[in-house]
């Protein structure tokens, strides 16, 4: 067993002790992007965002002790897992009541559709860790880059060719595609590291 997954269970095995309240706290820095990032996948209204996303800590709270490697699997998909769950009651019990149910409407009438759990939460799901992981990611790395080459980057990823994004800045093509293999090169090796330290 390597040390950063020992080091990793050692945090949820402190966190399940509520008398230590920095491992918890770690807990919540590092995943609560994640878990918000489900929650916005799932259609929850911005004003009921935040309610969601507390519910889905007080449930963690409550049932980490249950979360056992070996018969759950890995942390994030367990998480991922109490998240839609809750997410999916927080949703039920919102729209069925008259308070808050104008919000659930307006925001089925923005989607186009009646508000429900999509189809397909789980690719969803699977969707948002990958791009949590990217952007943290990028935001460990960017202090590494100028701001011109990571706005090449981003813009790049966005889908501007790089005859574009040139004739934007007053660049060289060249660079737009010199910017992009550097930061793609970091940004590998950075989302080989997160992943050994938050997907177990």
């Amino acid at each position: 067993m390597n040390s950063i997954y020992r080091t990793r269970l050692s945090l949820i095995s402190n966190a399940r002790d509520h008398q230590c309240p920095d491992a918890w706290e770690e807990l919540l820095e590092q995943y609560r992007p994640y878990v918000a990032s489900i929650v916005n996948s799932m259609k929850v209204p911005p004003s009921h965002r935040e309610d969601a996303i507390q519910q889905v800590f007080v449930e963690l709270w409550k049932s980490i002790n249950r979360y056992k490697p070996v018969e759950k699997g890995k942390f994030r998909h367990w998480l991922a897992t109490v998240t839609r769950y809750q997410v999916i009651d927080f949703i039920r019990y919102h729209a069925s009541r008259q308070k808050t149910q104008q919000d659930f409407k307006e925001q089925a009438l923005i989607d186009g559709e009646q508000h429900q759990v999509p189809a397909d939460i789980d690719a969803l799901i699977e969707e948002e860790w990958c791009r949590f992981i990217t952007r943290k990611a990028l935001s460990r790395i960017k202090d590494n880059f100028s701001p011109m080459a990571l706005t090449a980057f981003k813009e790049l990823s966005k889908g501007k060719t790089p005859q574009e994004i040139a004739q934007c800045h007053a660049i060289k093509v060249d660079s737009v595609y010199k910017y992009s293999a550097r930061i793609k090169k970091r940004m590998k090796t950075e989302v080989e590291i997160l992943t050994r330290q938050l997907d177990f």
